[in-house]
């Protein structure tokens, strides 16, 4: 991929792009992870690559300038219909607060913002005073967020905002999933908790433990627990225990029927335990087979690189026809993708078995006619799982064309949980909780 804004997109570089060379290094037998040490260096200094590019005779030579990178924390925003803030908050960084402030701004002169739909899904976490900082833009000054507390009750540390909220009595919704954690899980726990917002999608990581790193000889460190979170109602969202373990020796979790529930701010039950339950909850499609083998085989991003060296601008008519969906079913079998089922080789067992135990032949023709029936199966797995496969596909070919923003914008395609948030911030009696909040 490429970082929006940095000189190796300025340069012209395309995702999809081989390197060949750097500073007239080959990379032929070099190690992924040892790249880094060849292109890193002072910032403003240069770096050459030579650049093997999809539908280019010769290679590309490039010049570019290393600068400093810094990491941004929001990646997407935007103002929907009716007045919605869309913000995806993918980490939090020690700037995660200065730049939702920003953005906020920056949507502001668009119009009124009359509701906030903040993404959380796949957002790992990271500085404890930030999810403070963004907490603080939505509830008022003073309002506790979160405690940490370790084995001794005189060790307990309490957060509380400290900056006039800019996003007060305005409609929220929360999306959340299985990879929402840690600092993720402190800022939704703490809105829910405090009845500021709701939460839409699945359960988060449960990730509720405070530990410190203490360095060591020889470039070692030594990671120790020290203290768990706990949100404004007193719940710990913190799901194994670790120091505790099952007849099997794995790590104890605590079932459901044991969680103890927790009153929010307005007396609705809340649960301990196992991460952030949502408010409503929108279920995760799981993946096919069939995309699972297409991703692990590279076919969505080894097509995206054919469709945009035949197609040097995205078509203004540009979407997922049956003449385009169909043109990415031909170059797969071009190239000889294919694909077996878990059950054709447990088939193929039993085939072998079958052989060897010698039973009669009707036994080994309904084998094969089984066989027959998942081949025909497998025929129109395309269709079955086509609208799958087109939100993928539009990430891929949107990405190479709009870079990161817009691999981020074409993934809301079509994304049922933005979908359920939009209606249920439009709602009468949503607006009318919000705003006696």
């Amino acid at each position: 991929s490429l970082m929006d804004g940095y000189t190796a997109q300025k340069q012209g570089l395309r995702i999809g792009d081989q390197i060949l060379e750097v500073d007239g290094k080959s990379l032929q037998n070099i190690r992924p992870e040892d790249v880094k040490h060849l292109t890193r260096g002072i910032p403003g200094t240069e770096v050459r690559l030579k650049i093997q590019r999809e539908g280019e005779a010769k290679p590309l030579d490039f010049i570019l300038i290393r600068e400093e990178i810094k990491i941004k924390s929001i990646t997407y925003y935007t103002l929907l219909d009716d007045g919605i803030a869309f913000i995806k908050l993918e980490r939090f960084t020690q700037s995660a607060g200065d730049e939702f402030r920003m953005v906020v701004k920056e949507i502001q002169l668009k119009g009124e913002i009359k509701g906030v739909i903040l993404d959380l899904r796949d957002n790992p976490g990271g500085l404890l005073n930030s999810a403070v900082e963004i907490t603080s833009k939505f509830v008022s000054k003073g309002t506790l967020v979160v405690s940490v507390r370790g084995r001794k009750l005189e060790t307990e540390k309490r957060y509380f905002t400290v900056e006039d909220p800019i996003l007060s009595n305005i409609p929220t919704i929360i999306l959340t999933n299985k990879n929402s954690a840690s600092a993720s899980e402190i800022v939704a726990g703490a809105l829910q908790d405090l009845d500021r917002a709701v939460i839409i999608g699945t359960r988060t990581f449960g990730k509720g433990l405070v530990q410190n790193v203490i360095p060591l000889p020889y470039n070692n460190q030594l990671k120790i627990t020290t203290a768990k979170y706990y949100t404004p109602s007193g719940r710990c969202i913190q799901e194994k225990d670790y120091i505790h373990k099952d007849k099997d020796g794995l790590f104890r979790i605590t079932p459901d029927s044991l969680k103890k529930d927790f009153l929010s701010k307005n007396g609705r039950k809340v649960k301990e335990l196992g991460g952030i339950y949502p408010d409503t909850i929108v279920s995760e499609a799981e993946q096919s087979l069939l995309y699972q083998e297409l991703m692990r085989k590279a076919m969505f991003f080894k097509f995206a690189n054919y469709y945009s060296s035949i197609n040097n601008e995205l078509p203004e008519d540009f979407n997922f026809n049956g003449e385009l969906y169909k043109q990415f079913q031909n170059y797969l079998s071009d190239n000889n993708f294919i694909y077996e089922e878990p059950v054709e080789i447990k088939l193929e067992e039993v085939k072998t078995l079958v052989e060897k135990s010698n039973y009669g032949s009707d036994i080994s023709i309904a084998v094969q006619t089984l066989k027959e029936k998942i081949s025909e199966q497998k025929k129109i797995a395309f269709n079955v799982h086509q609208k799958e496969l087109t939100k993928y596909l539009y990430q891929e070919i949107y990405s190479r064309y709009k870079g990161d923003q817009g691999r981020i914008e074409a993934s809301y395609f079509d994304d049922e949980c933005l979908q359920v948030a939009k209606q249920i911030i439009k709602s009468p009696l949503f607006l009318a909780v919000s705003q006696s909040v």
